[in-house]
């Protein structure tokens, strides 16, 4: 191979590891997002939560009816085996609905353009959901529609709207409803997506009014793994009535990933690009250094013969393909600094410059290099000196 052949070859190899850090870069930090996005408190536990969305309003159930309906529904699923806790919402978390309505406080003048985000909830629920209860009291079964109407109120709303004042006995209004009665306060939630601010958020009792129409899913708490639990609660919740329909069970969790679903096929595309780039780069230097080893067997015996030790050939061999390796991470880092803003969009909780990834995407490269050349240097540090000056 001529000098010219060579430097090509090197080129190509220190392209191909430039490639490979920022694709490394890249997957490194969806890989960092999600474990972020899965790790974070969210207000609420994901696991064991099992879902099933109600629909009474097509069988024709109205009124007292209907709220009668959900009573059951309750009572059954409560008493199904392996069953924590279980309510019932309009919206579940990061299923992509919410309802925004206007808000003001009792006795104060209303902030124009003061809208929170609205969730009808039963009694049990935020047990169901696993949300901490923070100030008050939950809803109760107690609170019908002849009695006072009362709402649970989120963290982010009390800061906002009461700041050092206690919420609790507060009456408000929501849309075109007056006389809400605050009776609670609990832990911030998310609920549109898991990269949300904190919006301030009431939760109404769902089940104190009779002119709803709309459908609400029953969230349950299992013991174990909701889904060998879902037939036997759906099961529970037929035997209320045949007529009304009810939709096959999901996970919370099952519901959270599908949020996630861009994320996840960015982040194993990225890899497998990345893992392509770091067998490409590595079977690059593999060959490289073999045959610049091959070449210099003359050099190498004549340097053993003069009184180097194996020791330092072998370091040359490594620190030849170290070399190569950060040559090629001086063009990858500045080009992973400009490129993986791109993925901002994607990100939760890591910044596209993060220097723990850059460094840890760097460091894989440099192992990657050493077990490519471990070989080729063993081979150089193993030549016998005397073989070695004959060899042409």
């Amino acid at each position: 191979m001529s000098r010219t052949a060579t430097l090509w070859t090197r080129a190509l190899i220190t392209t191909q590891v430039a490639l490979s850090l920022l694709l490394l870069t890249g997957a490194s930090l969806l890989v960092t997002s999600l474990r972020n996005l899965h790790a974070f408190d969210a207000g609420f536990d994901r696991d064991h939560v099992l879902l099933m969305r109600l629909s009474p309003d097509k069988a024709g159930y109205t009124g007292e009816r209907r709220l009668a309906y959900y009573r059951q529904v309750l009572e059954r699923a409560r008493n199904a085996p392996g069953v924590r806790a279980a309510g019932l919402s309009l919206i579940t978390p990061i299923s992509g609905g919410g309802v925004d309505l206007s808000f003001g406080v009792a006795g104060r003048p209303r902030e124009p353009g003061a809208v929170v985000y609205v969730d009808m909830v039963s009694d049990g629920y935020f047990a169901a959901m696993g949300t901490t209860l923070l100030l008050g009291r939950d809803l109760a079964p107690q609170d019908g529609p002849d009695s006072t109407p009362v709402a649970v109120i989120n963290d982010a709303l009390s800061r906002r709207y009461f700041k050092n004042e206690s919420p609790i006995g507060q009456r408000v209004r929501l849309g075109d409803q007056e006389g809400l009665e605050i009776v609670g306060v609990v832990a911030n939630a998310k609920y549109l997506s898991l990269r949300e601010e904190d919006h301030p958020t009431m939760y109404v009792h769902a089940l104190q009014t009779r002119d709803d129409k709309w459908g609400l899913t029953l969230a349950v708490r299992t013991s174990g793994d909701p889904a060998s639990f879902a037939p036997a609660i759906r099961r529970e919740v037929q035997s209320v009535t045949g007529t009304a329909p009810v939709a096959q069970g999901t996970t919370l969790a099952a519901q959270i990933d599908r949020s996630l679903v861009k994320e996840r096929l960015m982040t194993r595309i990225l890899g497998a690009f990345a893992a392509l780039a770091l067998l490409l780069a590595s079977v690059g230097l593999y060959g490289v250094l073999g045959y610049a080893v091959t070449r210099r067997t003359n050099e190498i015996g004549i340097r053993l013969a003069l009184g180097a030790t194996r020791g330092t050939v072998l370091l040359s061999v490594l620190r030849e393909s170290w070399m190569l390796v950060a040559i090629g991470a001086a063009i990858g880092v500045p080009a992973a600094l400009a490129l993986t803003p791109l993925l901002s969009s994607l990100l939760y909780g890591v910044t596209p410059a993060d220097p723990w990834v850059l460094s840890g995407a760097v460091l894989c490269l440099f192992l990657v290099a050493l077990a490519a050349a471990s070989r080729p240097a063993w081979r150089a540090s193993r030549v016998d000196p005397l073989v070695a000056l004959r060899y042409e």
